[in-house]
């Protein structure tokens, strides 16, 4: 074992690992045969337990496990909250991750260390209809972040943990990532203007999630030809066309990087998602992509990509733009909720290919609910995605020679309870560099929602 996991091991994080541990075995080993007495059970006896007297001061492990919430309905705040039009929720997702560290990216040789880190997400969407006009409400996002992130491990280019991106990639950063007033128009249309996390919208039925819920990787959890058009956090309009409760087409103007108001560029935006119901099994086929007037090169960091330093100079470029057309379908289908499934998912993109580096960009995918009865909340996803690099990137980075980055990703959700979901994800990644060995990624993923 490497010194650098040995120590890791001692220190606190592995107190929660060992935690955890203990959870899972006694959520998956807790029997109503627990409450008979041992000489009954011996003998086969089945008279039950004398009743006891519940307890105020006491939980059952059953009853906690039930719940939808760490800490329940908050003594009835939740109730009330939600009865005021308030959805607000709190989680705490850790990360315990092995990940190859390079002496020299994006070549080097590589030895495997062990990273730790958390984040901290507070979300709220009310209803303002009570205390202002019909059809109004707003929506925030507060992100804290801390701990380790495996940005430039193994020579990789496209980041393998998500959420830790943001709000920053290194120590402990707080940010207000998303705030947004919504106005419904009519029953087929609203507008939202505000501070967008783009991160959070984008979200479909197997990719998505923000790297807590689904897939760690970048690749999938947003497609990554948008890094130069898309910031992760933007001012700016979206207005989206409704069919019922689902969005089916949007189209919006936002900023094209962080560095302040409009600094630097406007994108806009679009999406057309068709619904589809094969086979009786729902399913989503969409078109979108983005026009950006951002003024960039293929080198320029973005907070989606660290790139090594280059001596180099690139070529300047305004504007740029990306095409995408994504679908998911449902294979299987949950008799007695259908929002339980599991399918089929792709992504193909092309870009502008220079101040874009990523062109072209493919995924394909299988996910979602494993359908068991013994474990019907589980969830898993196994893909795989091909970051293509421009030709313009390419002679640019020069003598460095690479090639398209690829790899795949596999992950299991085990939900202990409703508010404790463990994931085991691993991650095979084949670097840009040309030359460079396949880089093992794992991570255990533990998100606790209060």
């Amino acid at each position: 074992m490497p010194r650098a996991i040995e120590r890791a091991v001692s220190i606190v994080p592995a107190a929660a690992v060992t935690f955890a541990s203990l959870v899972i075995i006694a959520a998956l080993t807790a029997s109503p045969a627990l409450a008979q007495d041992p000489e009954s059970a011996a003998a086969g006896q089945t008279t039950p337990a004398p009743p006891q007297t519940p307890s105020t001061n006491t939980t059952s492990l059953q009853e906690l496990l039930g719940r939808q919430n760490l800490f329940g309905d908050w003594g009835g705040a939740r109730t009330k909250m939600q009865n005021a039009g308030t959805k607000f929720d709190v989680t705490f997702t850790q990360f315990f991750q092995w990940a190859p560290q390079s002496d020299t990216p994006p070549v080097g040789d590589v030895t495997q260390h062990y990273l730790y880190g958390g984040k901290f997400d507070v979300m709220d969407t009310s209803d303002l209809s009570k205390i202002a006009w019909k059809g109004l409400s707003v929506t925030g996002h507060l992100e804290v972040r801390y701990g380790d992130v495996p940005l430039l491990d193994g020579g990789t280019l496209i980041p393998t943990n998500t959420a830790l991106l943001f709000p920053e990639a290194q120590d402990t950063k707080a940010r207000l990532s998303a705030l947004n007033f919504t106005q419904v128009l009519n029953s087929h249309a609203a507008v939202s203007v505000g501070r967008f996390n783009m991160v959070d919208l984008y979200d479909h039925a197997y990719t998505g999630g923000r790297g807590e819920d689904k897939f760690m990787n970048l690749s999938f959890v947003l497609p990554t030809i948008s890094i130069r058009t898309v910031p992760p956090v933007a001012e700016g309009v979206i207005f989206s066309i409704l069919n019922g409760s689902e969005v089916v087409a949007t189209a919006g103007l936002i900023e094209s990087t962080d560095e302040g108001f409009f600094k630097n560029g406007a994108t806009v935006l679009w999406n057309v998602k068709l619904p589809v119901h094969l086979f009786s099994a729902p399913g989503h086929y969409s078109v979108g992509g983005e026009f950006s007037s951002t003024v960039a090169t293929s080198l320029d960091q973005t907070a989606w990509l660290l790139l090594p330093p280059f001596n180099n100079t690139a070529i300047q470029e305004q504007g740029a733009w990306t095409l995408n057309v994504t679908f998911d379908q449902a294979v299987a289908v949950d008799p007695n909720d259908s929002t339980k499934n599991f399918g089929v998912f792709g992504v193909l993109g092309v870009s502008d290919a220079n101040p874009t580096p990523i062109q072209p960009f493919f995924v394909i995918g299988v996910g979602g609910h494993t359908l068991l009865r013994a474990r019907p909340n589980d969830t898993f996803g196994v893909a795989y995605a091909v970051n293509g690099l421009s030709s313009d990137f390419v002679s640019f980075v020069q003598p460095l020679r690479v090639r398209n980055e690829q790899g795949g990703e596999l992950y299991y959700n085990v939900a202990v309870a409703p508010w404790s979901l463990v994931t085991a994800d691993l991650q095979f990644v084949d670097p840009y560099a040309l030359g460079s060995k396949t880089r093992t990624f794992f991570a255990i993923r533990w998100k606790l929602i209060f």
